[in-house]
């Protein structure tokens, strides 16, 4: 699922170096996995998950006190927990 944001700064990074981590997909059945998230460009994500494979919704630190979530921009403010779901 490629996702593209409009509030960047001067662009997205992980917070203390790469692998992004926080993210979750779920195709059609609403089941939520574990998922790997890339930046593909500076207001660009591509969000991966093998046991997804036609993906309707992406969630980002989606849980009570959710440990290790760092996507942030260049400035270091990071993104606030979100959910979307394809249209």
């Amino acid at each position: 699922m490629k996702l593209t944001f409009s509030q960047t700064g001067s662009g997205l990074r992980a917070f203390h170096g790469p692998p992004l981590q926080g993210f979750t997909l779920a195709g059609a059945d609403g089941v939520f996995h574990p998922a790997n998230a890339r930046i593909t460009g500076a207001d660009t994500l591509v969000v991966r998950s093998k046991a997804v494979a036609d993906p309707v919704r992406v969630r980002y630190a989606w849980q009570n006190h959710p440990a290790g979530a760092n996507l942030c921009n260049q400035e270091r403010l990071p993104a606030s927990p979100f959910e979307i779901a394809k249209p």
